[in-house]
């Protein structure tokens, strides 16, 4: 934040409709300026819309007191987003693993949510678990977090688990339900993984699916 190097970065972004900058990075990281550094990007970009918290829950999940800490933290971030202009959103990764361990309070101060599973064996339990978080969360926005390759085993994910998750995202974003679809691209594009082939077969194949608004 406030740095040369981040400034010509949201600069990157300038064309893009709606732009989410992090306030919390790999592993949960954070410096403690990052609100306040959105907030002046907001007033020169009209496009910057929020904040995005990665490995947020990941960091303090396990450890006594998880779900105060986090709220102290969460009130922190939109108090200083609350500092714009005009308003600001704050998403959020939440992880497959994570579900039964959050603590629905966390949720107020939320919008948005990415579901992500990290395990493509376990992406068969995708529209079970999705639904479970629509019922729970009907105010937050949410997309599915769509992974390329497989962390625990190191391999890409598999064509018919391609399939499966991309086309569920496809089936809850025609009828109202999911918000979008999120790649990871970042370490794992153009590096000739059959999965990032797979998809941009698909993605030339439903390309002129209509969306309902």
């Amino acid at each position: 934040p406030f740095s040369k190097d981040a400034l010509g970065y949201a600069e990157s972004f300038c064309r893009m409709d709606s732009v989410l900058w992090s306030v919390t990075g790999s592993g949960g990281f954070r410096i403690g300026n990052e609100e306040a550094f959105i907030c002046e990007l907001a007033e020169k970009y009209p496009n910057i819309k929020g904040a995005f918290m990665d490995d947020f829950f990941g960091l303090y999940l396990g450890k006594p007191n998880a779900a105060e800490d986090m709220l102290s933290v969460l009130k922190q971030i939109r108090s200083g987003l609350d500092k714009a202009s005009r308003p600001m959103e704050l998403w959020v990764t939440w992880y497959a693993s994570e579900l039964s361990s959050v603590d629905p309070r966390l949720f107020d101060y939320i919008d948005g949510i990415t579901l992500w599973t990290w395990s493509y064996k376990e992406l068969t339990l995708v529209r079970e678990r999705y639904e479970s978080i629509e019922a729970r969360f009907p105010r937050q926005k949410k997309l599915l977090g769509i992974y390329m390759l497989d962390y625990p085993s190191g391999e890409p994910v598999p064509d018919d688990m391609m399939r499966l998750q991309c086309e569920f995202g496809l089936e809850m974003m025609k009828q109202k339900r999911m918000d979008g679809l999120v790649f990871l691209t970042n370490c794992v594009m153009g590096v000739g993984l059959p999965s990032e082939y797979w998809l941009r077969n698909w993605i030339d194949e439903v390309k002129n699916v209509e969306i309902p608004d």
